[in-house]
């Protein structure tokens, strides 16, 4: 906590709309200014600038921007935008070649896992061994 407060932030954003006080706390030790957080669930009391639950269920994506929309900052853009290093592409090329996947050739993966784990998939329903389609 004394290495987070030592920093001296302007600004500390917590972007947690649940339960977990965790990231609220980091927030207020931060020392910062200003501490931005959702007033939800009893949280808001770590934050000098609340920001309300949002009312209408909606895409991560939007529900950020329009986070920071609410407290006037305003994106350039709604498109999100996933920077990959060349590294990290000519990797999974690789990956993808000595897997037998041919450039070009469409490939879907899955990603399984979750936060909590009601969200994980369970081992025992992934495919054995099975290969589906061609």
């Amino acid at each position: 906590m004394r290495a987070l407060s030592s920093e001296q932030f302007d600004v500390a954003i917590d972007l947690v709309q649940d339960y977990p006080l965790a990231p609220a706390l980091w927030t207020l030790f931060s020392g910062a200014r200003y501490r931005i957080g959702y007033d939800v669930h009893g949280r808001g009391i770590f934050f000098n600038i609340k920001i309300p639950r949002m009312q209408t269920i909606m895409h991560v994506v939007d529900e950020m921007l329009q986070t920071c929309r609410s407290i006037g900052i305003t994106p350039d853009t709604d498109v999100p935008e996933l920077a990959v290093p060349k590294e990290a592409k000519e990797f999974a090329t690789a990956q993808l070649i000595n897997a037998g996947v041919r450039p070009g050739e469409r490939v879907i993966a899955i990603h399984p896992g979750g936060f909590y784990a009601t969200q994980c998939w369970m081992p025992e329903r992934f495919c054995r061994g099975r290969k589906i389609g061609n």
